[in-house]
């Protein structure tokens, strides 16, 4: 008895006509428009733009930093900016990290030598040749116009701060500032003060810079609160440090940028600004910001948001936690965003090969050029770069060339913008190395 089996299998419920059947098109689903696109034009949209576009939107919400306006086309959209974007990233991976800015600023603290000395009002004395002296037969040293407002500050003269003006000869300007040092130490015999001074770069001399209480932290300046935000803050983050070495004023501005072509919509720079007056002059304080594209014409929308300031008051130690504390947000958001783009940051490039192998396949391959066509020379100068940030991905490679290009040693003047445009094109395309490229 043969039984036959009646249930459907897999070649029973194909389809073997000749003639396919006819199927209604499905409909794409309605785009909904989130509230930062208006009523956004539609146009060419990349799926994976658009959702990075809303994650960006997601965490400046949830970080606070709601854009001004609308973007002019959907988010997602492809954009038709030319160099403009590739420009703006190029121009972010040539800054430095937060560690190096950190050295940079520990190297320029160092040079000046900047001392604290803790003195009283009585005895202190201001000659005609406007340096300030603690003792008798001291050669004394210059007080600058900051210094000099702060210590009138300091002795209760009213209005004194026009003692700073430089159109008065020290002949005019010490025996006023000697009448108010005199009222104030009558006032008060105990009264202390802390000098603030340091080597002045161009004459060697040593100078006054502030004039602050006698609890003020200086050792705390720009080089251990940019150290301390190199810890907190991504690795990924670049930027600049800006530093007025007579005022000792200064500012880091340093961001995370998106690492491939990004579409309207995107938040292409998410960064912190943060600064101080390391004489005592002002508060600490930082900013977030963040840089969106508006336009397929890559015009953009910016907004900054104030995290809040911190006074120069406490220990070193109290005060760094209050700094910490205060760029909280930045971090996290900074983090988040990090997030959004971590595949196109962390892409592997030949992660069996050798860093120098891969150098090696990038020139084989027609992606970047070897200057002059040394083959050997181009690895070294690149490898050298490559060490300062050991990254294998395809971020850490290319920032490695972009790096190279500026800080080695180069046979042509041209081999900086050369070097920089093959990086920047590598960074916003696929680049593959198969087996053939190490051949």
């Amino acid at each position: 008895m043969t039984t036959l089996n009646t249930s459907p299998t897999r070649i029973s419920l194909l389809e073997v006509d000749d003639v396919a059947p006819v199927r209604a098109p499905v409909a794409p689903a309605p785009l909904v428009l989130e509230a930062f696109e208006g009523a956004g034009r539609a146009g060419d949209i990349d799926p994976e733009g658009r959702a990075r576009a809303l994650a960006g939107a997601k965490l400046a919400d949830v970080a606070g930093l709601a854009f001004s306006e609308p973007t002019f086309f959907v988010a997602g959209t492809q954009g038709q900016w030319g160099d403009k974007a590739k420009a703006a990233r190029l121009a972010l991976d040539s800054g430095a990290t937060l560690r190096e800015l950190a050295q940079e600023a520990r190297t320029l603290v160092s040079a000046e030598g900047r001392r604290g000395d803790v003195v009283g009002l009585a005895g202190l004395t201001y000659g005609t040749d406007d340096r300030v002296r603690t003792r008798v037969g001291s050669t004394g040293a210059k007080c600058s116009p900051q210094a000099l407002k702060q210590l009138m500050a300091r002795a209760n003269a009213p209005g004194g701060g026009y003692l700073a003006n430089g159109a008065l000869s020290g002949e005019l300007r010490a025996p006023h500032v000697a009448h108010w040092l005199g009222r104030a130490v009558e006032a008060d015999t105990d009264a202390e003060i802390k000098l603030l001074s340091k080597i002045d770069a161009k004459t060697g001399q040593r100078g006054v810079y502030g004039t602050v209480g006698p609890r003020f932290p200086h050792d705390y300046g720009m080089d251990r609160v940019i150290a301390d935000l190199a810890k907190v803050l991504p690795e990924q983050a670049r930027g600049a440090l800006v530093y007025d070495a007579s005022s000792t004023r200064w500012r880091v501005d340093a961001a995370i940028g998106a690492p491939i072509e990004i579409t309207v919509g995107e938040i292409h720079r998410l960064g912190i600004k943060f600064g101080a007056h390391d004489a005592g002059g002002g508060a600490y304080y930082a900013t977030l910001y963040g840089v969106r594209a508006r336009c397929v014409n890559f015009s953009e929308i910016q907004l900054t948001k104030k995290l809040g300031r911190v006074r120069h008051i406490g220990s070193a130690e109290a005060l760094r936690e209050r700094i910490l504390e205060l760029v909280t947000g930045a971090d996290e958001a900074m983090k988040a965003y990090v997030e959004v783009y971590r595949e196109s940051h962390e892409a592997q490039l030949a992660a069996d090969e050798s860093p120098r192998d891969v150098f090696a396949a990038l020139i084989k391959r027609g992606y970047i050029t070897a200057p002059g066509g040394d083959t050997d020379v181009a690895i070294d100068n690149f490898m050298h770069a490559w060490e300062q940030e050991p990254m294998r991905t395809r971020a850490g490679y290319l920032n490695a060339v972009t790096r190279a290009a500026h800080e080695s040693v180069w046979s042509s003047p041209w081999v900086t913008d050369e070097l920089e445009a093959e990086a920047g094109q590598a960074l916003y395309q696929r680049v593959t190395l198969d087996a053939a490229a190490f051949a």
